[in-house]
């Protein structure tokens, strides 16, 4: 396998979440590994998992994921030949949230204007 993906799933309500490791090239079962707990341990244990079923890391070439800090130290110290590809979902999530943010200040700083141009 040459692409993996990782996606955190809920494992029930609330914050449990499990990291499913996933085959981006097969479509029939793509799930391979999933492990509780997050970040970089999830990636140390896939690493361990891919090792122990006779796979090797360095034929990991690249990891789809969101933009985890830990996911991303992860990847670099257990999978060290792979390059990272953030998910397009994330991307544009967080560009959203800072538009939105900048949209929201500049909507104050016009309201002050506004009323001191009306006291002035």
């Amino acid at each position: 396998m040459a692409t993996v993906g990782v996606y955190e799933t809920a494992s029930r309500r609330g914050h449990r979440y499990v990291p499913v490791f996933l085959d981006m090239q097969c479509k029939q079962a793509p799930v391979i590994f999933a492990v509780p707990g997050c970040g970089k341990d999830a990636i140390q244990a896939f690493s361990a998992f891919l090792t122990t079923h006779g796979g090797n890391t360095d034929n990991v070439v690249e990891v789809v994921c969101d933009m985890s800090p830990a996911f991303l130290s992860g990847i670099t110290k257990h999978l060290p030949k792979a390059e990272v590809t953030v998910d397009w979902f994330h991307i544009v999530q967080t560009f959203t949230k800072r538009l939105d943010e900048v949209r929201k200040k500049e909507r104050r700083e016009q309201e002050h204007l506004n009323r001191c141009a009306g006291h002035c």
